[in-house]
């Protein structure tokens, strides 16, 4: 049996920038060499096809499942009861080294908190990391110089410096 794939979620409330950060942590990842795959939590629903589209009309007549192939990507909407959770969404990205996920605040993941200005009115549990553009300082060290490590978000590199000295630490690369 294989290791679980590692995931990071990046969490906080909306408005904080969790895109943007997820879409820089994913890139500086990449260029580290690791082959990243990326989730989102949406509480909304979500169209990934054009209505009038062949895989959207497949949906909407019945099928439980859709999938297009085409040179170089593959997309498949699946039918599921209720919601599925966070490490079955990963199981979804095979072949991948890591997964950068934006939400699933409730996982037992490893996250990273996006603050803004006003204090979230939520306390989430497994923090590794910090951003916040009130709060960062230089070194990736929180301002007390103790406790978790906090970063602005234009510090993605020394995060991610930090995330392979902890959680990824160990997480296989491409060669």
């Amino acid at each position: 049996m294989t290791d679980p794939v590692p995931v990071i979620a990046v969490v906080g409330p909306s408005g904080v920038g969790k895109t943007r950060l997820v879409e820089a942590l994913i890139a500086e990842l990449v260029g580290r060499g690791y082959r990243v795959g990326a989730i989102k939590h949406s509480r909304h629903g979500f169209v990934m096809d054009l209505p009038g589209k062949d895989t959207w009309r497949y949906a909407r007549a019945g099928a439980s499942g859709v999938a297009i192939s085409t040179p170089g990507r593959v997309g498949v909407i699946r039918q599921v009861e209720g919601e599925l959770r966070g490490q079955e969404v990963v199981a979804l990205l095979p072949g991948v080294d890591l997964v950068v996920a934006e939400g699933f605040g409730g996982e037992p993941w490893p996250k990273v908190e996006v603050r803004g200005a006003r204090p979230s009115e939520r306390e989430y549990r497994n923090v590794v990391a910090v951003v916040s553009a009130e709060g960062g300082v230089a070194d990736g060290q929180s301002p007390s110089g103790h406790g978790t490590p906090t970063f602005t978000p234009y510090q993605v590199s020394r995060l991610a410096d930090c995330l392979e000295g902890g959680c990824l630490r160990g997480c296989r690369r491409r060669e």
